[in-house]
């Protein structure tokens, strides 16, 4: 398996890869800022990919993370080519005027660093929810003499200003968003664009347009390989949930050649029109609320209208998807462990942990429901209609 024979490469010098990352955070050319105080919303707590420890939970995750698509690239992207023709693709705002680019969920910062090489006067962010991504992308674009920045932000909720960026990019992101925090991500780009700048999107295309390989293999993806929100994504209209938000796309097409055959991936173009007011209110056009009579569709919906059941109803479903996913992977296990008799089944329903796992898994499920009630504690309260009360 890649994963394991990987996670045990990277382990046997973990202190010594940990011992570097320490030394370049404080580095440059690059600059890093992470947040102390950082929560991750429940969508992030999926192994995408079946990594081990997901993208945030093991400090060498973003080491993992870019060797394992070096394999996936098959060679392709060894040194960042992919990256560097997909940057080297994205046209600029009609006024050539590029001051500032964002990349959405940046990760190892292939296309930070490629969007520097590219438009060197220009003021180069990468985003991520990862502190393990950010750091490892520090690192390598400070070795690389990249003078970008990687802050720890979620798509849906930069905290960056209004009006600000030329160009949002957003490589293979959106099908690892449920559909809220797509949408929300949309607004948001909108929100942090200046009229007239560029939001750039890279990802999958979606199941209409493809043959019946192409759907059989985004579906067995979805449910095999650690993709619990990329169906939705690819049964979604972008064109159209980009063009509810208000953005213009002149360009929605296929990419030619892809992994998966002609047509699997695609790039969408969207700008944001010129006329948009400097004073739009992006926050007040997503605070939708059964109570305001407003209908509940849009950028980010809003189902129920006290914040935190509409979020905990929000975050079990999620926890469902990612249930259902685990279940039909231990159930495919199981029966391939019997059938070639390395396991009978009736071993593993008797296996019992020892008292050092039981303390672990204990330790592990206290801490993912700390985890839960800390994200819910950064919801502010909201009024619940007297009626309903």
């Amino acid at each position: 398996m890649k994963w394991s024979k990987l996670s045990a490469s990277y382990a046997a010098r973990r202190e010594q890869l940990l011992a570097e990352l320490g030394a370049w955070d404080e580095r440059g050319p690059a600059r890093l800022e992470l947040d102390p105080e950082f929560v991750h919303p429940p969508y992030t707590n999926v192994h995408f990919h079946l990594q081990p420890g997901g993208y945030h939970k093991d400090e060498l995750g973003g080491f993992l993370y870019h060797y394992g698509t070096k394999v996936f690239f098959r060679g392709d992207n060894d040194k960042d080519e992919l990256h560097d023709k997909l940057v080297g693709s994205v046209a600029p705002p009609a006024d050539g005027q590029v001051r500032r680019i964002l990349d959405f969920a940046c990760s190892m910062g292939q296309s930070t660093t490629a969007f520097k090489a590219r438009f060197p006067q220009a003021d180069v962010v990468g985003i991520d929810h990862s502190a393990a991504m950010l750091r490892a992308a520090h690192r390598r674009a400070s070795m690389l003499g990249s003078d970008v920045s990687f802050v720890q932000r979620l798509v849906e909720d930069t905290r960056m200003p209004a009006n600000h960026f030329d160009i949002v990019f957003a490589f293979i992101v959106f099908h690892e968003l449920p559909q809220r925090v797509a949408r929300a991500a949309v607004a948001e780009a909108l929100r942090v664009l200046r009229p007239g700048g560029v939001f750039a999107i890279y990802d999958f295309n979606g199941t209409e347009s493809q043959s019946p390989y192409q759907r059989y293999h985004r579906y067995f993806d979805a449910r095999h390989n650690g993709e619990p929100y990329s169906q939705d994504f690819c049964d979604c209209d972008l064109t159209a949930i980009l063009q509810s938000a208000g953005f213009t796309v002149p360009k929605a097409a296929a990419l030619p050649d892809r992994a998966g055959g002609p047509g699997y991936m695609k790039h969408w173009y969207a700008v944001k029109a010129q006329a948009m007011a400097e004073s739009w209110d992006a926050e007040a056009y997503a605070a939708q609320t059964p109570e305001t009579g407003t209908p509940i569709v849009g950028n980010n919906p809003v189902y129920l209208p006290d914040p935190i059941a509409d979020a905990t109803v929000r975050m079990v479903v999620e926890l469902a998807a990612q249930v259902w996913v685990d279940r039909e992977r231990l159930l495919v296990l199981e029966t391939v462990l019997a059938e070639r008799g390395i396991v009978a089944r009736d071993a593993i329903e008797s296996f019992k942990p020892s008292a050092d796992q039981a303390r672990a898994l204990k330790q592990e499920r206290t801490d993912f429901i700390e985890d839960v009630f800390k994200a819910l504690r950064t919801i502010p309260l909201g009024t619940v209609d007297s009626e309903r009360e």
